[in-house]
This record gives C-alpha cells, structure tokens and sequence, in this order.
C-alpha cells in the first residue's frame, strides 16, 4: 500500500493495511509511524527516493510481520473507538 497523504491526523489505511497484511510504503512523517512502522518510509521531497523504494517493495516476496511503534498509544486509541 502507497500512502502518499501529506496532511494527516491519524492515517486510517496505514492501519486498515496492518490488518490486511500488506507491504507499507508511507511518507517520513510523524503520523507515519504513530502506531505501527512501515515497511517502507520515503521522503516526500525526493520523487527518487519513492521511485527506489517502490522498486524494492515490488521486488520483495517475503512481507515481515508489522510491529506497532507504540503499543500503548494504539491501544489507547482503539479503546475510545
């Protein structure tokens, strides 16, 4: 999943990816990484960097298991859902 969002509060398909098990290719910016880490992290300046990144990402047969960034901040988040 590309998330290429500049502005964000809470990136809901970053979390909706997790729970399908996709490969995360997001932004380096802090909602990027508020719950979970991606995959992936690009510079949204740098149109080579995502380039690059995509082309691992396609090239990647194995997806790891995703780890929350913040284990306590997420729960806390889906417990005022």
């Amino acid at each position: 999943m590309l998330y290429v969002s500049k502005n964000e509060t809470l990136a809901l398909p970053i979390l909706e990816a997790y729970q399908h098990g996709l490969i995360i290719i997001a932004p380096n910016a802090k909602y990027s990484n508020q719950f979970l880490l991606p995959d992936f992290i690009y510079d949204q300046s740098d149109v080579d960097s995502l380039v690059e990144i995509m082309i691992k990402a396609l090239k990647r047969k194995d997806v790891t298991p995703k780890k929350f960034s913040n284990f306590d901040n997420f729960s806390k988040f889906l417990d005022n859902l």
